[in-house]
């Protein structure tokens, strides 16, 4: 494949004709070609810079280069002229790219557009590149060698002022924008005086910068100025509009007549106007124009010859027809076959592009038309990205560009796939072949299919992808696909956003769509769309599409999107015929496959010479600490590798879905390792033995649970109860503990970290115990009632994040006015948390917060230090997820009091006293958690123990666990349980009281202090992580 740039060869070295020791250059084929005529150059160049352009040493170069591309050619042999020929049509097509893409981005056709041309060598190239973007005029100033220097001098003086504004366009605010705009016309005009112009010379320009509500795609236009009746002068507010509306449509397509237009900011330019005149108009040639010379120059037919005429001895009027060249001190301007120049009546070149005959190639695999048909396929998805781009309405697709648009083959293979989002790269070729493999010959012209499921090449749900097949006449089946992919903020599904982490069905995530026609022959099938996308609304605790609107406009933008795709393809199939443009799809892919052959000879190669084996090997860690090893085993001589997967510890038949494979590792050799499964037959009757043999004792003691329950429920007395740290070892067996015991016995001082753990242990035994005794006495004489066996039960799924599924156990309801006695109290740790969390917000929404924020910051911190800490930091991840969920459903106006509360708790099924034993529990729970963190720490920072950077840590860390935990115990489970008789007399004091509760205040200080002890323990872990070389790793947010 012939490739040209991106990277220049600069002024210096240059390119080899400058003799300077520089590459070859687009300069060095146009040489070549006889479009450059080195006796106009001065002798410039060289080492000395005295010598003229070196054709000799360029000519030996294209040997060099037209030998090693012969090389590789088993038909008809090149010659040099014919591989520089192929060079500058390769350039002129990277050319013609970023025109058509900007053009496009802007709503413009370059059709029906002049091409404007300037530098010393855009006239070599002007017609070429003018013919392939279909544009009939070419404008060539004539200074167009020195444009830039020449605008400078004539350029006018601006200076522009400018001011905030926000807010809605619309009558109520005209006169604030009149008085702005006025105001910042002044400072314009006084800024330009002072630089030396009169008022007469200066000219004013208001503009506003205007977006529609709900959008950050702003644009700033510009009114005409009107005179209105009763004013010398002012703005006309409606063309303001209007030219918003105007441009929004020609940029984006359409416009949204429901929504409110925002003005973002008010904006005068004022302008000097320079006093250089420019020169009239020539006087008309009165004779033919004078021929300096004749040459011969290469073109697609071969040699030629060629006039050659001076711009200086051409006048207005004089017709240049093609091939030519005219020469200037500062330019050459090459006219084509089939092209006529004209000299304007200021002195410039207008040409006229006539059209060419079309050149005919074979199917046969030819590297300039391979790089050439790369460029337009390249060009062609950007195209369509721009098109979706504009006409989509979602912020998603419209401003944070999270799509993907491409072209496929007639097998549904991948094409070309312009730069949008890597993941969609080798994903999206799956769905397309699933398409073709579920609906086969039964597609029809005008269909459009949409599929975002995981299972038919789909990366996660809110990825719509929409495919069109294209038909062409005389044809059966589909000669070409071409698919857009876009990211829709929602589809549905049990959380907004439509991807929920704790879903445990597909179908909670958001509307589904395997196989589903989006257009049926034609018909965009809105009913059914929108069916669709409500469908989640079905399932208990899901809701349909939260945004119909905007998701339904966006896939109509996808398919506009593929309907341009669709065109530009049809218009490079009539230029090459069907054939052709199928066949260099397939050489693209062709290239493509020996391109990533290359890569893995050059990266095995690399690793031999290092190592002295081809093979590369590398262990990762999920979310949940199970390890993935990888090794690739690469065969240099083939080009090949193999991804051999057998050692991960969870082994497992499948993996991963077609999209998440191809994401990956796209278009690279399956592994054998399938073929050492064993049959699929014989793993079902394993399963369904294994199913068996633990179901039925599984039922039988669920049976006996139940009859036992029935019979003799197990309650015990407060005053009986001796809580040890046996019954906290249950806690053992949770994965969290596990992980303490997995790096307790890898670390060097094992005993001593067991000894601190055991010790953590005995004293939650210890504050569960002076609980229990503190509580007793200031009780009743009544026992409390209390089920240990569900409190540890309950205790478990606290750190399972497990909560949800256990209902409130409701006591029996109390006489009106009689005080409740915590013996009828056995609330879940769930309804405790409801509570506390109520309570501490009884003074505003600033506690529960800090609260939040105090566990989000640690673990935050801790979550960067890989698998280790995961599965700790994800299920306190949940808890605090869960915890910010119900302290949003709270309405923050109406909750404001601690009565209110108390009403909410009535509300929710929680009445009376809280059970203390079960706040204790919970508390201790959190302590445990945060002990094992601290402990975790200490094995992931690289330090010795009596390190003395972790003395400030360790410090805080321990004064804020202990003063919130004592003072918690104190009181809340001792004061605030006193002064709770009963529901209704709390009513009615916090009534009397204007809903105040003294001990609030003491929350709210412990609390803040705690907030303060954790920006000291911040502080503390920076310098500990810079000591230790950790810091690097953690995102600096998460440091800030």
């Amino acid at each position: 494949m012939f490739v040209v740039g991106p990277d220049s060869a600069g002024a210096h070295p240059g390119p080899v004709c400058y003799k300077k020791g520089g590459p070859l250059a687009v300069t060095d084929a146009n040489l070549v070609l006889g479009r450059l005529l080195p006796h106009y150059f001065p002798k410039i160049f060289g080492p000395q810079e005295n010598e003229p352009l070196d054709k000799d040493s360029v000519i030996k170069a294209f040997k060099k280069i037209t030998n090693e591309v012969n090389a590789h050619r088993s038909t008809q042999q090149l010659n040099i002229e014919e591989v520089a020929m192929g060079f500058i049509r390769v350039a002129n097509e990277a050319m013609c790219r970023p025109i058509r893409a900007l053009t496009q981005a802007k709503g413009h056709d370059t059709s029906q557009h002049a091409l404007a041309v300037f530098g010393g060598a855009g006239g070599q190239h002007a017609c070429a590149v003018a013919r392939s973007l279909g544009m009939k005029t070419v404008m060539i100033h004539k200074y167009a060698g020195i444009l830039s220097a020449f605008g400078m001098a004539l350029a006018d003086v601006v200076h522009e002022a400018q001011e905030p504004c926000a807010k809605n366009y619309d009558p109520d605010n005209f006169v604030y924008f009149e008085s702005r705009l006025s105001a910042l016309e002044n400072e314009c005009v006084e800024a330009l005086m002072g630089q030396g112009f009169s008022r007469a010379n200066i000219a004013c320009e208001p503009f506003l910068h205007l977006r529609y509500q709900g959008t950050d795609c702003a644009l700033m236009v510009t009114p005409l100025k009107e005179k209105m009746q009763g004013r010398q002068k002012s703005y006309c507010y409606v063309d303001f509009q209007s030219a918003f509306l105007e441009r929004y449509k020609r940029e984006f397509g359409f416009v949204i007549d429901d929504r409110d237009i925002v003005v973002d900011d008010i904006r005068v330019r004022g302008v000097g106007k320079s006093q250089i005149s420019i020169e009239d108009t020539l006087p008309q040639a009165t004779e033919e124009p004078l021929l300096e010379t004749v040459t011969k120059v290469y073109f697609e037919e071969g040699y030629q010859d060629t006039n050659v005429y001076l711009l200086e001895c051409l006048a207005p009027g004089h017709v240049i027809p093609g091939p030519a060249i005219i020469m200037d001190k500062l330019s050459t301007i090459l006219i084509e076959p089939g092209c006529t120049g004209h000299i304007t009546a200021q002195g410039d070149v207008r040409i006229e592009i006539g059209s060419l005959k079309k050149h005919i190639i074979g199917t046969e695999l030819d590297a300039i038309q391979l790089s050439i048909f790369s460029h337009r396929f390249m060009s062609l998805a950007e195209q369509m990205g721009r098109i979706l781009q504009r006409t989509s309405i979602s912020t998603n697709i419209k401003e944070r560009l999270d799509f993907s648009c491409a072209l496929f083959g007639p097998d549904g293979g991948l094409v070309s796939n312009a730069p949008h989002i890597p993941v969609h790269l080798g994903a999206m070729q799956e769905t397309v072949q699933y398409q073709l493999q579920v609906l086969g010959d039964s597609l029809k012209d005008g269909d459009v299919l949409l599929s975002n499921h995981p299972s038919a090449g789909g990366s996660h749900l809110p990825d719509l992808t929409v495919i069109t097949p294209v038909f062409r006449k005389g044809v059966r089946k589909p000669v070409f696909y071409v698919a857009s992919r876009g990211h829709h903020a929602d589809i549905g599904g049990i959380t907004p956003g439509s991807m929920p982490p704790h879903s445990t069905s597909i179908h909670q995530e958001g509307a589904v769509f395997l196989t589903f026609k989006l257009v049926d022959q034609g018909v965009f099938q809105e009913k059914k769309l929108i069916e669709a996308l409500n469908a989640p609304g079905k399932i208990e605790g899901s809701s349909g599409t939260r945004n119909l609107r905007d998701n339904l406009s966006d896939l109509r933008a996808q398919v506009a999107a593929n309907h341009k795709g669709i065109q530009l393809v049809n218009e490079l199939i009539d230029y090459y015929t069907l054939d052709v443009v199928q066949a260099y799809m397939g050489h693209i892919q062709t290239s493509a496959k020996l391109g990533v052959q290359d890569l893995l000879r050059e990266v095995g190669s690399r690793v031999r010479m290092k190592t002295g084996s081809s093979s590369l090997h590398a262990i990762d860690y999920m979310d949940d600490g199970s390890p993935i090893e990888l090794n690739v085993d690469i065969d240099v001589e083939r080009g090949t590798a193999v991804f051999d997967f057998r050692r991960q510890e969870l082994w497992r038949e499948y993996e991963g879905l077609p999209g998440a494979r191809c994401s990956g590792t796209s278009s690279l050799k399956e592994s054998p390792v399938q073929g050492a499964r064993m049959p699929r037959l014989v793993l079902r009757v394993l399963v369904l033995f294994l199913m068996l043999f633990l179901l039925v004792p599984a039922v039988m003691m669920i049976v006996w649970l139940l009859v036992g329950l029935a019979t003799s429920p197990v309650v015990y007395p407060l005053e009986n109860i001796d809580v040890e740290a046996d019954d906290l070892s249950l806690l053992a067996e949770e994965p969290a503990y596990a992980l303490v015991e997995e790096f307790l016995e890898s670390s060097e001082d094992s005993e001593v970290m067991r000894l601190q753990l055991a010790s953590a242990m005995e004293e939650a035994s210890k504050d569960i115990q002076q609980i229990v005794a503190s509580v007793s006495d200031e009780a009743d004489s009544a026992p409390l009632n209390i089920d240990v066996e569900e409190e540890v039960h309950l205790l478990k799924d606290i750190m399972s994040g497990t909560l949800e599924e256990h209902d409130p156990h409701r006591p029996e309801e109390a006489s009106e006015g009689e005080a409740i006695h915590p013996s009828q109290m056995k609330p879940t740790m769930l309804q405790l948390l409801y509570v506390n969390i109520l309570r501490c917000r009884s003074h505003g929404d600033i506690v529960l917060a800090e609260y939040i924020r105090m566990y989000r910051l640690l673990n935050a911190f801790l979550s960067n230090f890989g698998s280790f800490a995961a599965v700790q930091t994800q299920m306190l991840e949940d808890r605090i997820r869960n915890l910010e969920i119900r302290h949003q459903g709270v309405n923050r106006e109406e909750y404001q009091s601690l009565s209110s509360m108390i009403r909410f708790e009535d509300a929710a099924g929680t009445v009376g006293d809280i059970d203390p034993v079960s706040g204790t529990i919970l508390f201790t729970c959190l302590q445990r958690h945060l002990q094992y963190l601290s402990l975790a720490l200490h094995a992931i920072i690289p330090l010795p123990r009596d390190e003395p950077l972790l003395h400030p840590f360790e410090s805080a860390y321990r004064t804020v666990l202990a003063s919130h935990h004592n003072w918690f115990v104190e009181k809340f489970y001792l004061v605030g349980l006193a002064m709770l008789p009963s529901k209704e007399q709390a009513v009615a004091h916090l009534r009397a009281s204007q809903g105040e509760y003294v001990s609030m205040e003491d929350l709210m200080s412990s609390l803040r202090l705690v907030v303060r002890e954790l920006d000291e323990l911040t502080e503390a872990t920076e310098v500990v992580l810079e000591t230790s070389g950790v810091l690097g790793r953690i995102p600096t947010q998460v440091v800030t």
